[in-house]
């Protein structure tokens, strides 16, 4: 069963992602994480899901070499740098992906009904991972700044 398929496997999914990476960063933060921390991060989740504001990302240098471009790793670069990423990859998913697909769906571009039955999936597939990557996405990004990942 495809995850995407579902928005609650989408979701899921995202909070798997999210613990996949916390685990495989450095540092104390999988064995306990403070209650201040888990908070302070579903509240700044739940503020951007209530706005509909699915990523926002700068473009530093720093961020998109993971930190590790220099003599010593450095994890809080390397967090926000992942957060980079995937708010990268979800920036070619709508401008690559889901609006192209989208034009055909709401008949703003000539299509057959096979080419729409098409883009329907493929717009749906983008969207779902999309949100996916949203919930990590945010929490690299939010996290180094509340002691959520160091």
């Amino acid at each position: 069963m495809n995850p995407l398929k579902s928005i609650s496997g989408t979701i899921i999914g995202g909070f798997v992602l999210a613990a996949i990476i916390l685990y495989f960063m450095p540092g104390e933060h999988v064995v306990g994480v403070p209650l201040k921390s888990l908070v302070i991060w579903l509240h700044v989740l739940s503020g951007v899901t209530w706005i509909g504001l699915l990523y926002y990302f700068n473009f530093v240098h720093h961020a998109f070499t993971l930190g590790l471009m220099g003599d010593s790793p450095n994890p809080y670069a390397t967090t926000i740098g992942i957060g980079a990423w995937l708010g990268t990859i979800m920036l070619f998913n709508v401008w690559g992906l889901i609006w192209p697909n989208q034009k055909k769906i709401l008949g703003m571009v000539e299509a057959t009904a096979e080419e729409v039955a098409k883009a329907k999936n493929i717009a749906l597939l983008a969207s779902r991972s999309n949100t996916l990557m949203s919930i990590p996405m945010l929490m690299s990004m939010i996290g180094p700044g509340h002691g959520w990942m160091m």
